[in-house]
């Protein structure tokens, strides 16, 4: 009887617990497990190929009202889907950014890099960014979880990529995901290849210390671990040689920028990378870039591996590219023992074609890119081309002029620069005189401010530029913006002389307006 009577009470006990706590969860959340049909809706639509403007406005009422319920890993799906739609009204993304601002310190590792890739899509730069924004990024990177070695290598590289594209790379938290990086052999071509590209945009952007010891470290690993890949089953494309090509050297460049000074006490991590940058390079750290560089022009001057690489180049590669090699060629003749050709040959030989994909996809490019790969190609590669050169003249007057700001006319004094270095004056002289006659027309509606970037560009400053004569001006302006690297002996103008004398009385005209506008606010 008394066993009946407790086993009959134990019963009732369990039986009121269990109703209390139904209660309490009606009472408390009353929508708590409703939440993942409305992600899942919400992730559909995000996903399809065709966003229905109908369908969000359906689900973003109740994601802002589930907001503040939702646990870590709702959270995560939900800036996922809102990280798909891309824009999203402050309305409706502040209430989920609120949320993340309390449960940032609950996240998993998986959670956490889905997170923050979620947050990279939707704000680029935190500076930038609405207060809400800023504080959630802000929250999330102050408390990075534990066991990020749990992660696999691709989200480690996506935490990386996400902290470049938020513009605001915690030293600490990079320094964390530098370390957990796996091994350099244990990644497959296309993490290499990713994690090269990262390093290049990292090493920039912070100063000596541990986080660009470790980025010298990685570097000098990964190069290693595509030494070893250049052939064989997992043997780099021509595409993929000419994106290690690339990524080597600008981050090589950017170190080199960082180099201390002999007398510095170096740090055991940079006692080790020299040690192994010296097992793996000679030559000042290049001889890595010239294998791929050999790789690629192997063979006689139309290679068919650097044709095909160069033929499938993106827009915006060209003008990367154009960088890269140029940079190359200047550091070769900077460090030349004895005299030989401006350009190495396996550098010449891909020339020819990067020019080829360059006037291809000459329509697409901006102004910025064309002023870069003429750059390089006048003063670094000593390549001269007539036709180039128009094609490069016509397509920067129609994006430059009229100048609307500093930025174009900038852009304009770098490309009477490039300009200046070719075989042919046309270009420079059309360039010069569309830059004066687009000053001399709107000189009296321009900001002083604009007015001073313009003469600066057209050198109406230049103290020691003697006679008004148009030739002898017109080789002077020349002889101005052109490169010590390639010097100009080309007489052959070809240009119609009244012409060249208008500019020059125009020229001189912009300069004693110039000139009384530098008294007066003296």
């Amino acid at each position: 009887m008394r066993r009946a009577w407790a086993s009959r009470g134990t019963a009732q006990d369990a039986a009121s617990t269990a109703a209390a706590s139904a209660a309490l969860r009606r009472r408390v959340r009353p929508q708590r497990f409703l939440h993942e049909p409305l992600l899942r809706q919400l992730r559909l639509a995000a996903e399809a190929e065709r966003f229905d403007p109908l369908e969000w406005r359906r689900l973003r009422g109740p994601l802002a009202e589930a907001a503040p319920q939702l646990r870590p890993a709702e959270l995560t799906s939900a800036l996922q889907a809102l990280a798909a739609l891309r824009s999203v009204e402050p309305a409706y993304l502040n209430p989920v950014l609120d949320r993340l601002n309390d449960a940032a310190g609950y996240f998993t590792p998986q959670q956490f890099s889905h997170s923050l890739t979620a947050l990279a899509l939707l704000g680029a730069e935190a500076s930038c960014q609405a207060a809400p924004m800023a504080t959630a990024i802000k929250e999330l990177l102050a408390v990075p979880p534990f066991y990020l070695h749990q992660l696999p290598s691709s989200l480690l590289l996506d935490c990386l990529e996400a902290l470049l594209k938020l513009k605001c790379p915690a030293a600490s938290l990079a320094e964390v995901l530098l370390r957990e990086l796996p091994s350099a052999w244990q990644l497959n071509k296309e993490e290499l290849l990713r994690l090269l590209q990262l390093l290049a945009e990292v090493a920039p952007r912070i100063e000596q210390g541990a986080v660009l010891d470790m980025v010298k470290v990685a570097m000098g690993d990964a190069r290693a671990a595509l030494r070893g890949r250049l052939h064989g089953v997992e043997g780099l494309s021509e595409g993929e040689l000419l994106q290690a090509l690339m990524a080597c050297t600008e981050l090589q460049s950017s170190l080199e920028l960082h180099n201390e000074p002999a007398e510095t006490p170096q740090s055991l991590c940079s006692l080790l990378h020299r040690r192994a940058m010296q097992r793996c390079d000679t030559a000042g750290g290049r001889s890595f870039e010239k294998l791929l560089l050999t790789e690629l022009s192997a063979g006689s001057p139309a290679s068919p591996r650097a044709a095909t690489a160069l033929a499938a180049l993106r827009p915006e590669d060209c003008a990367r590219l154009c960088g890269v090699l140029g940079h190359f060629a200047r550091q070769q003749r900077a460090t030349a023992t004895r005299s030989g050709p401006a350009v190495p040959a396996y550098v010449a030989r891909l020339v020819p074609g990067l020019v080829r994909r360059l006037i291809e996809l000459l329509e697409i490019l901006s102004a910025e890119d064309m002023v870069r790969a003429w750059e390089a190609l006048s003063a670094d590669l000593c390549y001269s081309d007539d036709y180039l050169s128009d094609r490069l003249s016509h397509a920067l007057a129609a994006r430059i002029f009229p100048v609307r700001g500093e930025a174009q006319a900038a852009v304009l004094r770098r490309a009477l620069g490039a300009a200046a270095n070719g075989s042919s004056l046309a270009p420079f002289f059309e360039l010069l005189q569309s830059g004066v006659e687009d000053l001399h027309a709107c000189w009296d509606s321009r900001e002083d401010e604009l007015k001073e970037a313009m003469c600066r560009s057209l050198a109406l400053d230049l103290d020691d530029l003697a006679g008004d004569r148009s030739w002898s001006w017109l080789r002077q302006m020349r002889a101005h913006f052109a490169s010590q690297v390639q010097p100009q002996d080309s007489m052959d103008w070809i240009l119609d002389t009244q012409a060249v004398e208008d500019l020059c009385l125009k020229w001189h005209d912009l300069r004693r307006h110039a000139a009384q506008i530098s008294k007066s606010d003296g």
